[in-house]
């Protein structure tokens, strides 16, 4: 926090939208998979290390937290959690979602929530884009490390 908190204005508007994004109506234990995978795709140790604790806080257990790096096509993961880390993905890559995928997370949520979803796997992208160029590191080494619960 103290690092983007060097623009106080920016800092200010940025805390109420990602406020507005982490204590939405999501589901937390899908805001994790969500949270994590990008994380995971973007190599955030900052971000992992944050979001590992709060993971198991809202039911994820170790051995999924840690099959969050292995991606969706992992066999043991359920096909409503493998959407959601194949819609980070193809967020990550393509910047957009498949067609394929749209019509599956439509089905499953409302055109608001959808719209939540992408914007939090955004953000999140954005964040550790941020914090990486930035050079945040997790603050001690009791954290989890990248890929770890």
């Amino acid at each position: 926090m103290t690092t983007l908190a060097r623009n106080p204005a920016l800092y200010k508007a940025w805390q109420r939208f990602a406020g507005a994004l982490f204590m939405s109506e999501l589901d937390p234990r899908e805001r994790e998979l969500l949270i994590l995978r990008a994380a995971w795709r973007c190599q955030s140790s900052y971000e992992w290390a944050q979001h590992a604790r709060i993971a198991h806080e809202v039911g994820l257990t170790d051995a999924e937290i840690r099959r969050i790096a292995g991606g969706p096509d992992d066999t043991d993961w359920a096909p409503a959690d493998a959407l959601l880390l194949r819609a980070v993905d193809e967020l990550v890559d393509e910047r957009r979602l498949s067609d394929t995928t749209y019509m599956a997370l439509a089905k499953r949520y409302e055109p608001a929530r959808l719209l939540l979803l992408t914007m939090l796997a955004g953000h999140y992208v954005m964040l550790a884009g941020v914090l990486d160029a930035a050079g945040v590191e997790p603050e001690t080494e009791e954290m989890p490390r990248l890929g770890e619960p």
